[in-house]
Order: structure tokens, then C-alpha cells, then sequence
């Protein structure tokens, strides 16, 4: 291989993506591999849970579950609530249905004892029994629990962390058009896992699952395009990406937007929809959205100026551990911008931004504490006489 073939697979190597991979991100993506992510969004626990009687008897949970649910369940089965002396021993008896039918080999009742033990729901939550279920539909070919038991490794969640293991699961299911299993393969080789892909498959992945509106690939396949991975860099194409992931819930590629919008990136420059993109960004949980329309807030940039508003999303970003918002925060305190004049909590949140790093709070910290801007000994010793700690 030559050197320029060489430049070129570096080039577009999905690995460039890391340093796009934020914190929320990568702790979502922990998080959304604990197996069925959207649990509370289908809500079928709830509703198969929420057993009043019903006609004088407790119905199977495939009689009350939300319809995208019923084929996750075993035939109708009634329990005669009467036969019983309380509400949870009939309940008992069709989760003894339900296991019984599991054992006989039925899928969808494997699958669902799999969630079931995963939450906890009734029973004592288990995730080596949850592991177990999962590994025997996906056995039988059953794809959800193939991209499910992929996340069991990939989690450590009732067995450990094996990034071979989730990939071959993975693989599995990508093969079958699985667009989060798609992701995930990317995801996990983007992240740095050496899981056997070629940075060419890595990103066939991703596109392939972006292309099936897979939201959280639309806003990867939109940095690809943002940076020039693997495709001819576009601004302008990048912003569509992004826009269809953001359309499709993803908070992240809303949070791009409302940068985009903010600094005419890809698109002419608009402040206000920039902070509509941002306000989007923050009802979606964006910690970094929080910071950036704080900064709206402070500024009057696209939105009337509001210190107090401003302060309170940069409190709620700093308690997260945004080390931007926590200097913010101090010097909003040090200032009294939005906020009585605080010196004591302008130190507090001033120091936490140091302790992260922040390239301006030791000198803010310093100047604030009276000292020549110093060192970090200097900072400790009187940060510890006020017990910042």
C-alpha cells in the first residue's frame, strides 16, 4: 500500500468521528445499550401491568398491550381471578404462562421474559436471567433480541464487556437490514473498539442506517459530510443531515443546527432560529445546548436579553458538569449579571471549571481571591480555608 493509499483510508476513517462523540453521547450510548431503550416510550409494561379486573378476570398481556406490542406475547390466556385469593397470585399465574411457554421454545414469550427481568417489573430484576432470554430468541433468529443481546456485551449488562461479542451480534442483525445494529457497529468502531471492520465497512454502516432514518446515524452521516469522512466535504449537504435527524428526535443534530443557524455554517446566518434549534436542543436533555443558549440569553443574540434566564440554564448545565457553564456561572456571580453579586459562589463554580481544565478559570479564580493568578497550589490552599471541596 502506498503512502497516499494510506493518507486516504486515514482520511476516511470513521475514527476522525471520536472527538465528535461527546459525553452525553457516549453516556447515551451506555445507556441505550442496556437492552430495549425505548421501554418507556412503547410503555406495553405499563399497560400489561395496569391489570384491573376485567370482566371479573386478570387478561394475558396480549389482551391490554398497545397493538405495536401484541406480537411480543403468547396466545391469550385468562386467568380466572376468582381461583385466586389476591390480585398477585393470579399475576403469578400468567407469568407462569408466559415461562412456560418460553421454555417451550415460543420467541416473542422469550423475548418479553427477557424485558420483563431487564426493568424489574414484578419480578426481582436480573440481568444474567435477562442475558439468558435474549440469547435464546436471538438463537431462533429473532433480530430485536440479536441488536438486544449485541448491547448485553457491549454494557456488560449480565456478562462482560466483549466488544467482539456485541459486534458478531451485531453483525447478525446488520445483515438483516437492522439499522440500530447498523449504528452500533459504527458507533462501536468510530469509539475505537477493535472489532475486525475496515474503516470502509464502518462507514457503509453508518450510511446504510441513515439511510433507513436511523436518527442518531442521520447526525453522524451529517459530521461525515460536515468533516469529509468518506464522502465530499458539504456544508450545505451536512445541514440536511442534520435537519432530518433532528426531525427525528435527535438532540444532538438539533443542538448542530442551532450552531449552524448561529454562525451561518451550511446555511445563511439566522439568530432566531438558531435559539428555536437550541430551546429544541435543551427540552431534548442537550447539556452543550443548555450552555449555548445561556449564551443567547446573556447576549440578546436572536432572543431578548435575559440575564436571569441565562444564569438558570447555566446552573442547570454546570450541576451537570458542563465546565463552560460552571465559569460562566462564576463569573455571572462575580459579575452580577442575572444574578446578586456572590463572591463565595463565584469561587465554588469557578473552581469546579478549573478542576476540569477550563483554560481562563485559574486566572478568573486568582483574580477574584485576590491573588496573582497563580499556582494551583496557591488556588487549593485558599479554595480549602472556604471548603470548596
Amino acid at each position: 500500500m502506498t503512502s497516499r493509499d494510506e493518507d486516504r483510508l486515514a482520511h476516511n476513517d470513521l475514527r476522525r468521528l471520536a472527538p465528535y462523540i461527546s459525553r452525553e453521547r457516549k453516556k447515551a450510548f451506555s445507556e441505550e445499550c442496556r437492552p430495549d431503550s425505548d421501554w418507556d416510550e412503547q410503555c406495553f409494561a405499563a399497560k400489561w401491568f395496569d391489570m384491573t379486573v376485567y370482566n371479573g378476570r386478570v387478561p394475558a398481556p396480549c389482551e391490554v398491550a398497545g397493538s405495536e406490542w401484541r406480537d411480543y406475547f403468547p396466545e391469550p390466556h385468562f386467568v380466572p381471578y376468582e381461583d385466586y385469593n389476591s390480585y398477585e397470585e393470579a399475576v403469578d399465574a400468567v407469568l407462569a404462562h408466559i415461562r412456560e411457554t418460553a421454555l417451550g421454545g415460543d420467541v416473542n414469550a422469550q423475548r418479553f421474559l427477557a424485558l420483563v427481568y431487564k426493568i424489574g417489573f414484578l419480578v426481582d430484576a436480573s440481568p444474567e436471567e435477562a442475558d439468558q432470554w435474549f440469547r435464546r430468541a436471538a438463537e431462533q433468529g429473532n433480530i430485536d433480541s440479536m441488536v438486544d443481546l449485541g448491547n448485553c456485551y457491549a454494557s456488560a449488562f449480565g456478562t462482560e464487556r466483549n466488544y467482539s461479542q456485541a459486534a458478531c451480534w451485531y453483525r447478525k442483525a446488520a445483515e438483516q437490514d437492522s439499522r440500530e445494529a447498523q449504528y452500533r457497529l459504527a458507533l462501536l468502531y468510530a469509539g475505537g473498539a477493535d472489532i475486525g471492520l475496515s474503516p470502509e465497512e464502518a462507514l457503509s454502516y453508518l450510511r446504510r442506517s441513515a439511510e433507513q432514518e436511523y436518527a442518531p446515524a442521520e447526525y453522524y452521516w451529517g459530521l461525515c459530510h460536515a468533516e469529509g469522512i468518506g464522502v465530499e466535504w458539504n456544508e450545505t449537504e451536512a445541514v440536511r443531515w442534520f435537519r432530518r435527524a433532528a426531525d427525528h428526535g435527535d438532540s444532538e443534530a438539533r443542538l448542530r443546527l442551532g450552531l449552524c443557524y448561529g454562525d451561518g455554517t451550511g446555511v445563511r446566518r439566522d439568530p432566531s432560529e438558531s435559539v428555536k434549534w437550541l430551546k429544541s436542543a435543551v427540552d431534548g436533555g442537550s447539556v452543550e445546548a443548555m450552555y449555548h443558549l445561556g449564551l443567547r440569553y446573556l447576549t440578546g443574540d436572536g432572543v431578548e436579553k435575559n440575564g436571569w434566564r441565562a444564569t438558570w440554564l447555566f446552573r442547570s448545565a454546570a450541576e451537570a458538569g458542563d465546565a463552560q457553564s460552571q465559569y460562566f456561572l462564576g463569573a455571572c456571580y462575580r459579575s452580577g449579571a442575572g444574578i446578586a453579586k456572590d463572591r463565595f459562589r463565584a469561587a465554588q463554580w469557578l473552581w469546579k471549571a478549573y478542576m476540569q481544565g477550563h483554560p481562563e478559570a485559574e486566572n478568573a479564580l486568582g483574580e477574584l481571591l485576590d491573588m496573582s493568578a497563580g499556582s494551583e497550589y496557591e488556588c487549593a490552599n485558599v479554595c480549602s480555608e472556604y471548603d470548596f471541596f
